[in-house]
């Protein structure tokens, strides 16, 4: 009798089926959520996006941290997400070109419903990742950090001055800020001061007009300490012509003829001078001159010097006391064929850039408290592979993304 229900089929493709109708909803249900999650990665990916492009647009504008993450943050809540659903960091950008970027991750999470059956409250966490470019438009090679002073850049003397692919900045909020006199006029990529611009002799070829009242710009450089004296002996000048090398001068170095600076730190103690009509070379150079001196180049001598590519002190080529005062007034007079390759930094001192030096300069950045420039002047800011920062003012930038 048993047997006869062991044969009995009768149901069979009833129970197959039911069996095969709960893995297939099974199985549709785990497609549906998959793609319900699907749909959340794609909108986080696009809240993620304009996160980042907002956040990165307004650090360039503002070079603050924290309005950038509050642009973030309200990019999230206007997209309905909470205002912790989308974090922000400044990091180097993926793209490779040394650029800063916006980093934004936006975290949510979906609810599965089929998983609901099994256990409660189950969700699918979604993420997302966004990276926005913050692009120069235009670099600065120009920029005096005077706060306050009355013509903290200053062309004058029917200067010339030629610095067509670079910005000229002032960070003094006065009226008369950054001032081109007389006859003398100037070719800049964009002309920007935290206070007035005066001058019509102005040509600018990336800025549609000068941008007076602009956002003070940092000093690039002001996290770079400065060298030491050490313990090693004070050094003097040989007779000339002579190669020299680096190290502590405690009465001063002056040059007047040929000679060649091996690579290095020059710690000068005094004045630093080069005169006359010999020809001076030397690559890999940074000169540090105290307080007690200041730095003069002038005469007919031919110069060629470059600062170092990489190390503490890249890209420096003069370095002056960040201790001497506004007293303190630097000269540098070029000749047609003299090249500095470098900054020529003096942050709490004058400096004073004239002469006939339109010669073949590819990388010169001008950076001190106040700046005079008088005769026939190219700057320059072809640096790349020179160690020299390339740095920009805030509202300079445009925003792109990049992953």
């Amino acid at each position: 009798m048993l047997n006869h229900y062991f044969r009995n089929c009768r149901g069979n493709i009833a129970v197959l089926s039911a069996l095969m109708m709960t893995g297939a909803a099974g199985m549709a249900g785990l497609v549906a959520e998959y793609g319900n999650g699907l749909f959340s990665r794609i909108e986080d990916q696009r809240y993620a996006d304009v996160a980042a492009m907002a956040g990165a647009a307004n650090y360039g504008i503002s070079n603050s941290v924290s309005v950038m993450n509050g642009t973030v943050s309200r990019s999230a809540t206007l997209n309905g997400l909470s205002s912790s659903a989308a974090v922000a960091s400044l990091v180097t950008s993926p793209s490779g070109d040394g650029n800063q970027a916006v980093k934004v991750i936006v975290s949510t999470s979906v609810p599965l419903m089929l998983s609901r059956m099994l256990r409660p409250n189950s969700t699918l966490s979604v993420q997302a990742v966004a990276y926005a470019e913050i692009k120069p438009s235009s670099t600065d090679c120009i920029l005096a950090l005077d706060a306050t002073a009355a013509k903290a850049i200053s062309v004058t003397g029917n200067g010339n001055v030629q610095a067509p692919h670079c910005d000229a900045v002032s960070d003094s909020n006065n009226s008369d800020s950054f001032d081109i006199g007389g006859s003398s006029q100037m070719t800049t990529a964009c002309a920007i001061a935290v206070g007035g611009i005066s001058g019509s002799a102005l040509v600018e070829t990336s800025c549609a007009a000068p941008d007076a009242h602009a956002a003070s710009t940092p000093d690039p450089y002001s996290s770079v300490a400065a060298p030491t004296s050490g313990s090693g002996v004070c050094r003097t000048v040989p007779q000339l012509p002579a190669t020299l090398p680096a190290g502590y001068y405690c009465n001063g170095l002056s040059i007047s003829g040929s000679a060649t600076f091996s690579p290095g730190v020059y710690y000068v103690d005094g004045n630093f001078a080069i005169q006359g009509n010999g020809t001076v070379t030397g690559t890999g150079v940074t000169f540090y001159v105290t307080k007690k001196g200041t730095t003069y180049i002038a005469g007919t001598s031919t110069v060629t010097l470059s600062a170092p590519t990489s190390g503490t002190y890249a890209g420096i080529l003069f370095f002056g006391d960040r201790t001497a005062t506004n007293s303190n007034s630097n000269q540098i007079v070029g000749t047609s064929s003299s090249t500095l390759t470098g900054v020529l930094y003096f942050p709490t001192q004058q400096l004073t850039y004239s002469g006939n030096s339109g010669g073949p300069m590819t990388c010169t950045q001008l950076i001190a408290d106040m700046i005079t420039m008088t005769g026939s002047t190219t700057v320059s800011n072809s640096c790349s592979g020179t160690g020299v920062k390339t740095f920009y003012s805030p509202g300079q930038t445009y925003a792109l993304l990049v992953q």
